[in-house]
């Protein structure tokens, strides 16, 4: 700047190893850094729009993978056949949660299919099963629950280990949830994460 002050420009980061295409992160890199303090193997999961699953060892990122869960949510609930339910904004129902979570847990190979899946949150509301005010959390079960059955199925995590949650309040609460039916552990990161990593980038990048 004019007065001297230097401007540092963080570019996110790239994983090539994706065996689609090369996958991005831009900004949840800030948080990783302020979080990680040892040298010691780590899985981390960023809730959120676009939620990051990633590895850390000696204090760097290894590999990451994007799940489009908060994305798919909005727009299922703004755009689908669900979109003119009457939903509950106050408060979360856990019940109805829980059994989304659950209905995607219990599918089997021979069962319905996730696509088939989310269908139910229309058709539990034509029997009765489902109250239109609950469909939000519902399928905000589902979702998260197939976010956690891929990562399982990918080599992510396995039952009985730990994960680190970085986020929102209510959305790691969501999280935590879900780990529990999965029997994954959690741990969940100071919410001061992102102004720590940013220090430290910053402390990293005037030494170079």
């Amino acid at each position: 700047l004019d007065t001297g002050t230097p401007i540092y420009f963080i570019g996110g980061i790239t994983d090539s190893n994706n065996h689609l295409f090369p996958d991005v992160m831009r900004g949840e890199e800030t948080q990783i850094a302020g979080h990680i303090d040892s040298n010691r193997q780590k899985t981390i999961v960023l809730p959120g729009t676009h939620s990051k699953w990633v590895h850390v060892n000696e204090n760097e990122i290894k590999r990451f993978q994007t799940f489009i869960t908060g994305e798919l949510f909005d727009l299922l609930i703004n755009k689908s056949f669900v979109s003119g339910a009457k939903f509950n904004y106050e408060g979360v129902d856990w019940k109805s949660f829980e059994k989304g979570c659950e209905t995607i847990k219990h599918l089997k190979n021979s069962e319905t299919s996730f696509l088939s899946a989310l269908f139910s949150a229309r058709t539990g509301m034509l029997c009765g099963a489902l109250h239109e005010r609950n469909i939000k959390d519902y399928m905000s079960g589902l979702l998260i629950s197939v976010e956690f059955r891929d990562a399982i199925k990918s080599g992510w995590i396995s039952p009985g280990k730990t994960i680190d949650l970085i986020g929102g309040t209510e959305l790691v609460l969501r999280y935590k949830k879900v780990a529990e039916f999965y029997n994954i552990n959690t741990d969940v990161a100071e919410s001061d994460v992102a102004v720590k990593g940013a220090l430290k980038i910053f402390r990293f990048m005037e030494r170079k």
